[in-house]
């Protein structure tokens, strides 16, 4: 039997203080490198109300699993936001992301089994959605489409981590078709 989402191809983290956060994995962890895009304008539904949200995002790959570490700048209502102010100071996972072939189909699929919608891209491509479920709204779950510039990211990043040397951790933008 196969997992309701596939398999699981990242775990994020929020920070409220990024380059930190990417320091504390270069050093205790030695994931890199890092691309990094700050201060993004984000437009969202959160719970159904559309919301900017200002986010500086940075991206790694440990083998297959890709590693996320995300920063709010600005206090637009979100699951960051939520997040933010339940759980004390320091670097937390947030929630764990699969990669779907068919975005619409795996968000139908989860919203048949109960899960629910808290956080979402506008349609089109770049698709993703945050959802929680009732029995555990705390874990929350990320749907991302598999557009070709996400892709192409993707695979740059964890190919660029497998033959990492150190030098560079810290790259400004993430790679682009």
């Amino acid at each position: 039997m196969n997992q309701l989402f596939g398999e699981i191809k990242q775990v994020a983290f929020i920070s409220r203080d990024l380059d930190r956060s990417l320091r504390y994995f270069l050093d205790a962890w030695n994931i890199g490198p890092w691309f990094v895009e700050r201060h993004l304008p984000a437009k969202n539904l959160y719970k159904s109300v559309p919301s900017q949200l200002d986010v500086s995002v940075a991206l790694s790959n440990s083998g297959g699993l890709q590693f996320e570490v995300i920063q709010q700048h600005n206090d637009a209502p979100s699951v960051i936001q939520d997040f933010l102010r339940a759980i004390p100071a320091g670097l937390h996972m947030q929630h764990m992301a699969v990669w779907a072939d068919d975005f619409s189909a795996s968000k139908a699929e989860a919203l048949a089994k109960g899960w629910v919608v808290v956080q979402e891209s506008p349609p089109g491509p770049g698709e993703f959605c945050y959802l929680v479920h009732p029995d555990e709204p705390k874990l929350i779950f990320e749907i991302s489409d598999r557009s070709p510039s996400k892709e192409h990211s993707r695979r740059t990043v964890q190919k660029i981590a497998e033959n990492w040397d150190g030098t560079d951790p810290i790259r400004e933008g993430f790679p682009r078709l």
